[in-house]
């Protein structure tokens, strides 16, 4: 016969959810289209402004209590991106004698 051995019990000591920062995660995907669509015109300087404003929301949301640091390189990546995406916009801006402004 058979010796029935019981399962074992449940670990007490469950591992915490990772905590989310949506902030970060939309600062950084705006961050990217911001850079490959520099030349967008008015939709690019949308794209910017809430790179930069997400991410520097991420940012804050990271360092916080209880943020335990989730997605700080996330916002910083949005917030960079961000700015590199108006750095680029204005350049184009100025190269093409302001048309970029009104597309």
């Amino acid at each position: 016969m058979q010796q029935y051995n019981p399962p074992p019990p449940p670990n007490p000591y469950a591992p915490y959810p990772v905590p989310k920062n949506g902030q970060a995660v939309a600062g950084m995907v705006l961050g990217i289209l911001s850079v490959i669509g520099w030349w967008a015109g008015i939709g690019e300087l949308a794209l910017v402004v809430l790179a930069i404003t997400l991410g520097a929301v991420g940012m804050r949301r990271a360092s916080g209590p209880g943020g335990m640091g989730a997605g700080h390189g996330q916002a910083v990546a949005g917030l960079v991106l961000g700015i590199a995406g108006a750095l680029a916009y204005l350049c184009f801006a100025i190269a093409t004698a302001g048309i970029g402004f009104v597309i």
